[in-house]
């Protein structure tokens, strides 16, 4: 079975602005090749979503909140996707940088 995937106004905001900052921090090929590789990764979802675990956080969300970790494991450009299952759509909720606080629903 495939997932159709939505993205929230959040997470695509928090994927922008994570492109603005690294073309303006590192280099806008780094930052394109970085927002090409988000969205492929996250095309991955729409396979079997549920093979992640669920985040940390989840118990303060009203439904299960999953994580799929994007970017190298010791890269300091990883990134968590925090994403539900509705029915069959693959929410994204946000695109959190691993080293920023948890996020609040």
């Amino acid at each position: 079975m495939k997932y159709t995937l939505e993205i929230t106004d959040r997470a695509r905001d928090d994927a922008d602005a994570a492109f603005a900052w690294m073309a303006e921090n590192i280099s806008a090929s780094f930052a394109e090749q970085w927002y090409q590789g988000l969205f492929t990764h996250l095309e991955t979802l729409t396979r079997y979503p549920t093979r992640f675990a669920v985040a940390p956080e989840s118990l303060k969300f009203p439904e299960k909140i999953q994580e799929l970790v994007y970017g190298k494991t010791r890269h300091k450009h990883k990134y968590r996707i925090l994403y539900t299952v509705r029915d069959h759509v693959v929410v994204i909720l946000y695109i959190h940088h691993s080293s920023r606080k948890e996020p609040e629903p």
